[in-house]
This record gives structure tokens, sequence and C-alpha cells, in this order.
């Protein structure tokens, strides 16, 4: 499985159609309506989807999607039970889950007639779907590595042999009265174990246009990325207000107390990294860079500092030099009051390697100054969280060589470790 999934090469595609005049949402692959294992006959199902009783919160959403979607196509909504013995006698079985979860994909697995779901095999995202004619009824079985592997076939099912189409600006859903999926033996193992997306959360000084979205549009974007598969997000949006303000309280600076607004993005955030757990989906937390602003400046007036700005665009303001205590420091107390609200999955994005700055410093200095971050910012992520990584941005080294020239690069790597 690639990043450039077959979805976003049918955009394309379905473009030229619309164009022309074809309604894409009555186009279904031919062999769609009849198969192995029948879903929906005329309009009723013919089919019933089968949760383990120990079912994860990712395995029971990737079932809700699964009959929400058939339930567009066909009009018949699928019952989702608990158990081979809770269905109902003459339906076909869709097993979706993992041996760990799910009795009835164990028993497959101990049977040997389905192998096991193995790191080794599909990786850690990947996923296997098979169908089986014996013992009766059929059996169609979306079995992951881990839980959004689950998730992950059945999106493979729907894109892959009932032409649904997930698109960044929406869906295309054929339609049809039957249902059904042909013979299959699928083992999918993603190419990339880290799949990335930056998506709304960019650029905090440019276009995190992520921090103004309210929950439908994060939801609606979050559903988007684990469709095309993504698995890992930027998420430097909403929430992050109230924590730099408990930084700035812990570190004695004078600060008021929280608003009304900062209290409903932390709300905000809540839901939207709830919705993304559920989603199993891995996401990247901010921390914060070097600049400060004057309250800091005279709280600290002992502090090493230098002053950048950005480009032309802005005033050079206060920035606290990477080898100096303090930045360490506060970089330690950004992560321990952000994973004591939100929790964290290790991974943090920022700060910048300075891009597009003009620093009013010598060059030598500068130089110095930029190899040091580096150190800097992985002595505060290991003194908060020692399983933390550090997800840093490439553009400044590519916007501006001459900033950037590769001894200094050099320098800047040379303060990582392997695995940092």
């Amino acid at each position: 499985m690639s990043v450039a999934a077959v979805p976003q090469r049918r955009c394309r595609t379905g473009a030229i159609l619309l164009g022309a005049g074809v309604a894409l949402g009555q186009l279904m692959p031919a062999n769609a309506a009849s198969g192995a294992v029948p879903v929906v006959r005329d309009a009723k199902p013919a089919a019933q989807v089968v949760l383990g009783s120990q079912a994860t919160p990712t395995e029971v959403h990737a079932a809700d999607e699964l009959c929400a979607y058939v339930e567009r196509m066909t009009g018949a909504r699928l019952a989702v039970v608990r158990s081979e013995a809770e269905a109902k006698a003459g339906a076909s079985l869709i097993l979706v889950g993992r041996p760990e979860t799910n009795e009835a994909i164990a028993r497959l697995v101990n049977s040997k007639a389905i192998p096991p779901p193995t790191e080794e095999q599909l990786g850690r995202d990947g996923f296997l779907i098979r169908t089986l004619d014996r013992p009766r009824p059929p059996r169609l079985v979306l079995c992951g590595q881990r839980d959004r592997g689950t998730l992950y076939a059945v999106y493979h099912l729907l894109s892959e042999v009932w032409g649904v189409g997930f698109f960044w600006d929406g869906e295309q859903v054929p339609t049809a009265r039957s249902l059904g999926v042909p013979n299959l033996s699928v083992d999918e193992r993603p190419r990339f174990a880290e799949r990335f997306v930056i998506g709304p959360c960019g650029c905090g000084g440019t276009y995190n246009f992520g921090a103004q979205w309210g929950w439908q549009r994060w939801r609606r974007y979050l559903d988007w990325v684990a469709k095309t598969r993504f698995n890992t997000v930027l998420c430097t949006g909403p929430g992050a207000e109230v924590i730099q303000r408990r930084v700035d309280q812990r570190m004695g600076l004078p600060t008021g107390p929280e608003t009304p607004l900062e209290a409903g993005r932390c709300a905000l955030a809540h839901r939207i990294i709830d919705y993304m757990r559920q989603l199993d989906l891995v996401r990247i937390t901010p921390i914060p860079g070097p600049s400060v602003g004057e309250a800091f400046h005279e709280t600290y007036p002992s502090a090493r500092y230098f002053k950048q700005g950005w480009l032309d665009l802005t005033a050079p303001g206060w920035t606290l030099h990477p080898a100096d205590p303090l930045f360490a420091e506060r970089v330690r107390i950004f992560i321990e009051e952000y994973a004591k609200e939100y929790g964290t999955d290790h991974c943090y994005y920022g700060p910048d390697p300075f891009p597009e700055a003009r620093f009013q410093t010598t060059d030598e200095e500068r130089a110095d100054i930029q190899a040091l971050l580096s150190a800097g910012v992985m002595k505060g992520i290991k003194a908060a969280d020692p399983q933390g990584r550090w997800h840093v941005s490439g553009w400044a080294f590519v916007f501006d060589t001459g900033f950037w020239p590769a001894e200094t690069i050099r320098r800047f790597f040379a303060g990582l470790a392997p695995g940092d």
C-alpha cells in the first residue's frame, strides 16, 4: 500500500467523467452485484457483520463504516453481531477484526483456513482479505495486523472492489440493488511504515488553517486521512493555547486565568484527539519555538538571547539561544503539560530550524545557533519523554542554501542520535 493510493488516481478520471456529464455515482464494477459472498440481494441484506466479543473501538468503527457505505450503495442496512452463533441462519458472514479480538477469526487461523496476520507478513499496518466457501455459510474475512489495518481492509473493499471514491473534496458512492464480493485473496503490506500528512497544520505562521476549523471539518479531514491510508497526522491545531498559558505560569511569567475561548478550544482538541485514537492514528504534537516575548525577557534578563525576524516582514524579536538551559526547560515543561492534558504519541513537531529567518548576529554566531538547535530540542524532549521523537521540517535546508550551508547542516544532524 502506498501513499499514492488507487482512489487518488481515480480522482482524475472522475473529474473527466463528470465534465462529460456522466453520473459517476451510478458506476460500479461489473462483478460487484454478485460473487462468492453475497452481501445484498435486491436491496435486502444477505449478510451480517460479525465482530468479536473483545472488539476494539477502531474495529467497531470499521464495522459501522462498512454498514454505512453498504446502505448508501444499496439501501440495505447490515446487522452487526458479536459472534457467529448470533448470526441469522443462511446469511453470509463478514468477519471484522483480529484473532486477538474476534473468536471466529481466531478459529480460522487455528484451523489454517487463513494465515495469521503477523507483522513479519503484513507490516504494522497491513491487512488480509479472504473469501471462504467452506464451511458454510460463505465468509468474508477483513483482518488487520493491528486495529487500523482492519479499518484499511474495509476501505480497500469499498474502494478497490466496490468502486467507492474517497476524495479530498467529497466522495463518489456507486449504487446498486445487489452487492457481492468475488473470490478474493489479498495480502496488503505498506511500502512505508510511516505515511505522514501535513494537511491543515503546516507552518503555524502562514497556513495553520486547521486552528480555525470546527469539529465537523476536523472529522471530515480525519476520515479522509484514514480512508487514504495515511497513519500519522500533524496535529498543531486548537488546544495549544491553554498549554502555553500553563507553561508561562510554571515559569513565573505574568499571565491571567484561562479564557472561555481557550477552554472551548481545549474541549475541541480533546474531541479531535479522541477521534484520532478511535481511528488508530498517530499524532504529532507541537512544542514551542525559541521566539519569546518581552515578558519572558523581562522575567529572565540574564538568559542568553539573540534577535531574529521572519524574512523582511516582521521586526526582529527576542529569541532564546538553544544552548541556554531555559531553552530545553521550556520544551520540557510544554511537553509535560500537553501530555497531562491530552496524552502523547511520543512524536513532536517544532521548532522549525529557522526557516526564512533573518538573524541579527555574525555569521559565525548564526552557524553555532543553527548547529546547537538540535541538541537543545532533544534535551528538552528526552527530559519530558524518553520515548520522544522529533519530526523536523526540511524546508529551511533547501529554502536558502547560503543560510544553511552543508557544514552547518552536518553539525545540526550531529546533535541527533539514531531514533531521535
